[in-house]
């Protein structure tokens, strides 16, 4: 194999590295500016962006293979600079394949029980959790998360289309988008404390998800568990079916009805801060039978799954 070779995928390493002199990345600019004129008549773009376009090299089947982010170059261009770059590295136009295609995403995994948050909560250090997931349809392909309003909406605050974090223990990453709630009411009688957000990149994006999410009406003394963000599985006891409760958000208190009451089965608490949006399940048969949104150092309250199905389906969604 030629020598050539192996040094152009060294002069490219060091571009993609930010090493490169300014007369080579000016080159990458100038070059990609023409092979978009050639194509198009004219480029809108600036050098500098067209320089940064480079996303990977390596030599396969003795050929150095480049390719370029598909954002900013489409492939039609690609034959064009494959002409100048080919010059420029002194490398036969026959060993040397240059292609557009999407800028490689590390990988983030989603779970129930994960720390999310809506971007305004996340970034003054709050957070929630991560209920479950819901898809729109097979066909679509559309995926979206469920948990509090409080967590994803921000207590009425969110409007659909802001941000919604996952924070892992070193960053903070943007999985999707505020898409509805249910608001929470003063001086009026609320049932669910409610958000979804849509997931970003489904198919890409990698969550461990039950096609469906079985649910069904709790039961008195029925033993639940729940996966929370901050004091992860916990196990307790329905003790009540129809509580009623006054709950303080930031800037309000709001009254619920014919809420879930659960209290823990040992001396630890079932639930704590953070752990709002847990989806809450049989230990029995694994149904999901209600979603937590409040609670302390006694009991915790959790919405009924029934009344959350209902309001998903206005959104032409289903457990």
């Amino acid at each position: 194999m030629s020598t050539t070779i192996f040094r152009a995928k060294e002069i490219i390493e060091e571009s993609l590295l930010g090493n490169t002199t300014d007369s080579f990345n000016g080159f990458l600019g100038e070059s990609l500016q023409k092979s978009y004129q050639n194509i198009y008549g004219s480029c809108n773009i600036d050098e500098f962006e067209l320089s940064t376009s480079l996303t990977g090299v390596g030599i396969v089947e003795n050929a150095l293979e480049v390719t370029l982010d598909n954002r900013i170059i489409p492939n039609a261009v690609c034959k064009y600079f494959k002409v100048h770059l080919s010059k420029k590295l002194n490398v036969n136009a026959r060993q040397l394949n240059v292609f557009s295609t999407q800028k490689l995403q590390a990988y983030t995994s989603l779970r129930i029980g994960d720390k999310v948050g809506h971007q305004d909560l996340v970034n003054y250090g709050g957070y929630g959790t991560l209920g479950s997931f819901i898809l729109s349809s097979k066909k679509d392909k559309r995926a979206f998360i469920f948990s509090n309003n409080h967590v994803l909406a921000n207590t009425n605050q969110g409007k659909e289309g802001d941000l919604i974090y996952k924070i892992d223990e070193r960053k903070i990453i943007d999985i999707g988008t505020l898409t509805g709630y249910i608001p929470l009411k003063k001086n009026q009688i609320n049932s669910v404390d409610l958000a979804i957000g849509e997931l970003d990149n489904y198919g890409e994006l990698v969550f461990y998800l039950s096609s469906d999410l079985r649910y069904r009406k709790a039961l008195i003394d029925e033993r639940v568990f729940k996966v929370g963000a901050t004091t992860a599985t916990t196990h307790g006891r329905i003790r009540s079916l129809d509580y009623t409760q006054k709950v303080s958000y930031d800037f309000f208190d709001a009254v619920f009805t014919d809420q879930i009451q659960i209290v823990s089965e040992n001396r630890n608490p079932f639930s704590q801060p953070g752990d709002s949006g847990s989806a809450i399940f049989s230990i029995e048969d694994r149904s999901f039978v209600g979603i937590l949104f409040a609670g302390n150092n006694q009991f915790t309250l959790a919405n009924h799954s029934s009344s959350i199905s209902k309001v998903i389906k206005k959104w032409h969604l289903k457990l």
